[in-house]
């Protein structure tokens, strides 16, 4: 893995892990991110996906529970920005 003025051999390299922890709520992704910095992580790790790749329209019930998951691509873009302002 190649990382930007890290040297491994220094220093444990430490990701949070959100997964979808945020449950869609772009507050609570933001709130995550926050929280894992104040802990000193290194990195915060999302699960990103499609819906409509995964799970059929007609599997109703399961296709808008994960559809109600999903972030966009321009919220992940604000997560990605407000986590590179937290680098210790």
């Amino acid at each position: 893995m190649k990382t930007k003025n890290f040297d491994p051999k220094k220093k444990v390299f430490i990701i949070a892990e959100i997964g979808n922890n945020h449950e869609g709520n772009f507050q609570i992704a933001k709130k995550l991110i926050n929280l894992a910095a104040k802990a000193g992580v290194d990195a915060v790790k999302f699960q990103t996906f499609k819906t409509e790749e995964f799970v059929r329209v007609e599997d109703i019930k399961r296709f808008n529970q994960l559809k109600k998951f999903e972030l966009s691509y321009d919220q992940f873009e604000k997560l990605k920005n407000l986590s590179h302002k937290k680098k210790n």
